[in-house]
């Protein structure tokens, strides 16, 4: 006694063995995407942080550079200011009557 199968039984046998190929196909590709996905992730981690870096370094700098910049403008002005009383003095000195 041969059992004769059904249509959507033959149907059935043929489509699940595809199903499960494509789930397998499925499943691999998920796993490498996440892959694909965590190393990007990774990657544009260490680019901000390089990034940061370089911002950090070039605001230090800017930094000094602005403290340094401020100093010596400072030096002139205390110099200036030197000049200018030494100038007063001169000409004070000079226009006072000398007593000999």
């Amino acid at each position: 006694m041969e059992e004769t199968r059904s249509p959507v039984e033959l149907e059935i046998l043929q489509v699940v063995p595809s199903l499960s190929r494509a789930l397998t196909d499925l499943r691999a590709a998920t796993s490498a995407n996440s892959t694909a996905i965590r190393q990007l992730g990774d990657s544009m981690a260490t680019a901000i942080e390089r990034l940061q870096t370089a911002v950090e370094s070039a605001v230090t700098g800017l930094a000094f550079a602005v403290a340094e910049r401020s100093r010596k403008e400072n030096g002139q002005a205390v110099a200036q200011q030197i000049l200018s009383a030494s100038i007063c003095a001169l000409a004070n000195a000079s226009a006072s009557p000398s007593s000999s």
